[in-house]
């Protein structure tokens, strides 16, 4: 998505993601298994290549946003909307905290709300949903936090450690 604002929140800001953000120690982030656990980036090993492959074609796709989480300076995570549909007004958010000082300190949340604020906002949607695994408790409370509420159940629906797990589908409205 072409012209992305930086979005400034209390103790964050989310700068638009950019090929040079790519780093060893991003790519360290989706390589350590404790950060990745609960998401698709656990699948494979990666590399400054793979993924400065996957950033570029991330963001210049029309219909997704990625945002750079920093704190203090520093690059802590990543935040993305994407399927952004402007026919049905929708889209989904996803959220990595790589950076493990800064985990569990609001700065997801606050990410979180800040991205679905834009989209429901400045982007004229109607709904931002995000699928979070049911084995990802922090993550929930994040964007519950965030105003996200439960929307479904999808049972079973994906395969974590051996085991299939149910995947929270998570929504947050507009204002109607």
């Amino acid at each position: 998505m072409r012209n992305l604002p930086t979005l400034e929140g209390q103790g964050l800001r989310l700068e638009p993601l950019r090929p040079e953000d790519v780093s060893e120690r991003y790519v360290g982030w989706l390589n350590d298994p404790d950060i990745t656990r609960h998401t698709e980036a656990r699948h494979g090993r990666h590399s400054l290549t793979s993924v400065l492959a996957y950033v570029v074609t991330a963001i210049s796709d029309p219909n997704a946003a990625m945002w750079r989480i920093v704190v203090d300076g520093i690059h802590i995570g990543n935040i993305r909307l994407s399927d952004v549909n402007f026919v049905h007004r929708r889209a989904s958010v996803a959220l990595l905290i790589g950076e493990r000082g800064y985990r569990g300190a609001g700065h997801g949340t606050e990410a979180v709300d800040l991205v679905a604020r834009h989209g429901l906002t400045q982007m004229d949607l109607n709904k931002v949903t995000a699928g979070i695994y049911r084995t990802n408790i922090a993550s929930r409370r994040a964007f519950e936090k965030a105003g996200f509420e439960l929307e479904a159940v999808l049972r079973r629906h994906a395969f974590e450690d051996g085991l299939f797990v149910d995947v929270l589908q998570m929504a947050r409205f507009a204002s109607p």
